[in-house]
């Protein structure tokens, strides 16, 4: 097992432990001894004791319980604190800063694999930065700029780049350095994507759980509503009538797709589209994704003009269940974090968990998926299943051909994207009169909090898609 995957793996075995802990006589006591449970032996290949090993899974059990990792608090008094809080506090993104690697900044180093070649291309730095030493480059730190020349200019590729992951892979540059050298997240600029999350190969950034706060609601004999996104159909490999029948025997009241949702999104924002061209816009872009409002909201505030007024799929979902039964306790089950710090401004969405979640309480309650009975379900539309793949949304609204429409599609939010949206927002012009913009690369189905391999779940989400109505025809 590679250390990424052993951070996976500890994520998850943590999320199922403090789910049983809450079906335990003593909830709080059981959380105290989680890390004795989780970790019999310290880490293989390091120097590390095995109290320190176990205190690697402690800033996992806090964000299991939904507490600060770095609140001090004592596993036994954040059971508690779970227990008793009536809402979940932000921010939903969080560093154990105690437990950051401190990785270096970024940096160009020089490798092994140089070989002090005679033209010694390398040297054409405009800053004078590369020096030889004993026949090899060597990059004097003083003098270099960081530009990036001598990476291009090495034939042998000797020269790296080498960046903290969650630095590298953060679209909006929230990620900084603390007085100490380890990783903070500026909340003035995080989106909530999870891309640093999913990058941290010490799964030191994690996410603030809901899935206690829902066990409560559950426990007090409230009716509890899941409400499943279209990706997370696609997580388990069974068929949806299982899905469901698995999602009621872990304790929920009733069961509804997100896609009845989003079937309503794609029909308004299909006429949206065709009032905003018809008055003369230029293009409008579609997402479901609040990581992508938050970047609009706080980098490129210039292109909320193009952005749809259209709710999402979960709003929709949500206030159709309300409707029916304004007491009910609503569940929105989806891929990502950025869809909790939604739900908490969301009237109509009580929590929410991902698919990691949903898994662990699987495992809690020793529900296989795929042993379950099947049950009836409604169909939402094909289009409305397909929400979760890149091309989804918009292939949705043409599908409706509410007016001509020509779209690109932005798959996935990253620095040179970030920059190509800022284009549209300075020029008023796209490259189509819709423009999708998923967070996350392939869709949905590769959010931070999936349980599935991304080919695995497109291939499922797409033969689910297939054998569904066509919105035209409904």
């Amino acid at each position: 097992m590679s250390r990424l995957d052993y951070t996976v793996y500890l994520e998850q075995k943590t999320l199922v432990a403090v789910a049983r802990a809450f079906f335990s006589d003593n909830f709080a006591d059981t959380v105290s001894k989680i890390p004795e449970e989780i970790i019999s032996e310290p880490l293989p290949e390091t120097s590390l004791s095995l109290d320190e090993t176990r205190r690697l899974i402690v800033p996992r059990i806090l964000a299991a319980l939904g507490v600060h990792v770095n609140s001090g608090l004592s596993l036994r008094a954040a059971a508690e604190q779970a227990l008793s809080r009536s809402r979940l506090e932000e921010p939903v993104l969080m560093v154990a800063s105690d437990l950051c690697h401190h990785c270096p900044d970024k940096q160009y180093v020089v490798t092994g694999v140089c070989q002090g070649c005679l033209a010694r291309p390398c040297t054409s730095c405009p800053f004078g930065a590369i020096e030889f030493v004993d026949g090899k480059s060597h990059i004097n730190r003083d003098k270099c700029k960081k530009c990036g020349i001598c990476v291009k200019s090495c034939p042998y590729h000797a020269i790296v780049q080498t960046e903290p992951p969650c630095v590298a892979t953060c679209p909006v540059d929230a990620i900084a350095k603390d007085e100490s050298g380890a990783a903070c997240i500026d909340p003035d600029r995080c989106i909530a994507c999870g891309q640093c999350s999913k990058a941290c190969p010490f799964g030191v950034i994690q996410t603030r759980s809901q899935m206690i706060d829902v066990l409560k609601a559950i426990q007090s004999g409230q009716r509890v509503v899941a409400m499943l996104a279209p990706a997370i159909l696609g997580q388990y490999g069974v068929s949806v009538g299982q899905l469901f029948s698995a999602v009621k025997e872990a304790g929920f009241s009733e069961v509804i797709e997100v896609a009845t949702g989003a079937d309503i999104t794609a029909r308004n924002e299909a006429g949206e589209l065709a009032e905003r061209l018809a008055r003369g816009d230029s293009f409008m872009t579609t997402s479901c994704c609040s990581a992508y409002f938050d970047a609009v909201r706080k980098h490129i505030p210039d292109l909320a003009r193009f952005v749809s007024d259209t709710k999402t799929p979960m709003h929709y979902t949500a206030e159709i269940v309300k409707q029916r039964d304004a007491s009910a306790v609503t569940v929105f089950i989806g891929p990502c974090m950025a869809k909790r710090e939604e739900g908490i401004q969301d009237d109509f969405v009580d929590f929410v968990l991902n698919g990691k979640e949903l898994t662990a309480l699987f495992a809690a309650k020793n529900i296989t998926p795929a042993d379950c009975p099947e049950l009836d379900t409604p169909h939402p539309s094909k289009q409305g299943r397909g929400f979760a793949l890149t091309g989804g949304v918009a292939g949705a609204v043409q599908s409706l051909h509410a007016c001509d429409v020509c779209s690109v599609c932005i798959d996935g939010l990253t620095k040179e994207t970030m920059k190509q949206l800022h284009q549209y927002a300075k020029t008023g012009k796209a490259a189509g009169s819709l423009v999708e913009v998923m967070a996350c690369c392939g869709g949905c189905v590769a959010g931070s909090g999936v349980a599935a391999p991304i080919k695995q779940a497109t291939k499922e989400i797409q033969k689910l898609a297939a054998d569904s109505p066509d919105l035209n025809d409904m």
